[in-house]
C-alpha cells in the first residue's frame, strides 16, 4: 500500500514538473519569435526613413542571420526592387543598394502578397498604416499584419490579422487574431510599473508574439516595466526592461502573490 501511495505521489510530481517544463519551453519559444518579429518591425522603421511613403512600400524578411529590407512601388504593375538594405542581426546596416534591381522569385511572391493585403482594405476593416511579416509554414505562406505604432500617447495591441496564401501567392484565407484591440497608455498605467490586459487571443492562452514585438518597438517610450496578459488558466508576465517572459498557472500566481486577477 505504501508503495502504491509513493508511486502515486511520484506520478503527480512528475506531471507537475512536466507542466512547468512545458510552460518554460512555451515562454522561451514565444519570446524568441517575438524578438525576431520585433527586429523585422524595427528594420522596417529604419528603412522607412529612406523612402517616399506616398509611392512606395517597405517589407523586410530574414535570410540566414541577416534581415533584408526591400522597397518597392505601390504600383502593382512593377515588381522591381527600388532600394534594398541588408541589416545584421544587431540591426546595423551591412549593405545598401540605392539602384533598382529585379526581384528574386521569393521577393516577387512577397510583393504579390503585400499588394493583395493592401487591396484587402476594400473588404475588411484594416489599419490604414501597417507592417506585414511573412513566414512559410509547410505548404502555405502566413502573412501577419499589424498596425504601425504612430500614436504619441498610446500603443495598440490585438489589432492583428492573419492572411494565408498558397505557395504561388494565391489568397487562401483571412482571420482576426484577437477578439478586440486594446489601447494602452505609454506613460499613465494604473500601476506605475505594470500594465495589464485580459487576453482575448482566439488561438492561444498566452501573450502573442506580435504583442511582444509591438511592446519592444515602443520600449523607449514606455514608462512601465512589465506587461501582464491574463487568460482563464495562465498569466504571461513580460518584463519589458529585461526582455524576459515567464508564464504561470493563474491559480498558482494568485496563491503566490495573494492577488486576485479579474478576467
Amino acid at each position: 500500500m505504501n508503495r502504491l501511495i509513493t508511486l502515486f505521489f511520484c506520478l503527480i510530481s512528475s506531471l507537475i514538473s512536466s507542466q512547468k517544463i512545458d510552460l518554460n519551453s512555451e515562454s522561451s519559444q514565444l519570446l524568441k519569435k517575438g524578438v525576431e518579429y520585433y527586429k523585422i518591425l524595427k528594420v522596417n522603421e529604419l528603412t522607412l526613413k529612406h523612402v517616399n511613403k506616398e509611392t512606395d512600400f517597405v517589407f523586410s524578411y530574414i535570410n540566414d542571420n541577416q534581415i533584408i529590407s526591400i522597397v518597392f512601388s505601390k504600383n502593382q504593375k512593377s515588381d522591381k526592387i527600388l532600394t534594398s538594405i541588408i541589416y545584421s542581426d544587431s540591426l546595423t546596416v551591412t549593405q545598401k543598394q540605392d539602384y533598382a534591381r529585379n526581384a528574386s522569385e521569393k521577393e516577387k511572391l512577397f510583393i504579390k502578397i503585400y499588394h493583395n493585403i493592401y487591396s484587402s482594405s476594400k473588404y475588411f476593416s484594416l489599419p490604414n498604416e501597417f507592417w506585414v511579416i511573412i513566414e512559410r509554414k509547410n505548404n502555405l505562406f502566413y502573412a501577419y499584419m499589424t498596425p504601425r505604432q504612430n500614436n504619441t500617447e498610446k500603443i495598440i495591441l490585438g489589432y492583428d490579422f492573419l492572411f494565408t496564401y498558397k505557395l504561388n501567392g494565391k489568397f487562401k484565407d483571412f482571420k482576426y487574431l484577437h477578439n478586440n484591440p486594446i489601447l494602452l497608455s505609454l506613460n499613465n498605467p494604473v500601476d506605475s510599473n505594470v500594465s495589464l490586459h485580459t487576453h482575448s487571443n482566439r488561438n492561444s492562452d498566452f501573450i502573442s508574439v506580435l504583442d511582444i514585438a509591438v511592446i519592444l518597438i515602443s520600449k523607449d517610450r514606455l514608462e512601465w516595466n512589465k506587461h501582464f496578459v491574463v487568460s482563464k488558466k495562465f498569466v504571461s508576465i513580460f518584463d519589458v526592461k529585461n526582455t524576459t517572459l515567464s508564464i504561470e498557472f493563474r491559480k498558482e500566481y494568485e496563491q503566490r502573490t495573494g492577488k486576485k486577477l479579474k478576467i
